[in-house]
């Protein structure tokens, strides 16, 4: 027979369960929604952290390198004095050998 469907109303089509089915199929649309919306959520906050970390360590290698660009810098001008200075012993002594000759 017949059901009685809001405000009292017959509900001989079963509007009242087909309402029901939907709304329970939105509910569950909803909650798989809020799943997938929460799962972004925690890959955004993985990559900010992971982008952060990749900045620090950039940073970190950008100052070791300048670092290192300056040590050798360094080695490359005590090279070059050295280097002049055995140039000169060198010539000093070929100068002395000719004198003592």
């Amino acid at each position: 027979g017949s059901r009685v469907g809001f405000f009292g109303v017959c509900d001989r089509f079963g509007f009242r369960e087909k309402l029901s089915r939907e709304k329970r199929s939105l509910e569950l649309d909803f909650d798989a929604i809020r799943c997938d919306l929460d799962l972004a959520n925690r890959k955004l906050r993985k990559e900010a952290e992971w982008r952060l970390q990749a900045e620090s360590m950039h940073s970190q290698l950008v100052k070791e390198k300048k670092d290192l660009l300056k040590r050798a810098a360094l080695v490359e001008d005590d090279a070059r004095e050295k280097a002049y200075d055995l140039r000169l012993a060198e010539s000093q002594v070929v100068r002395l050998e000719q004198e003592n000759g």
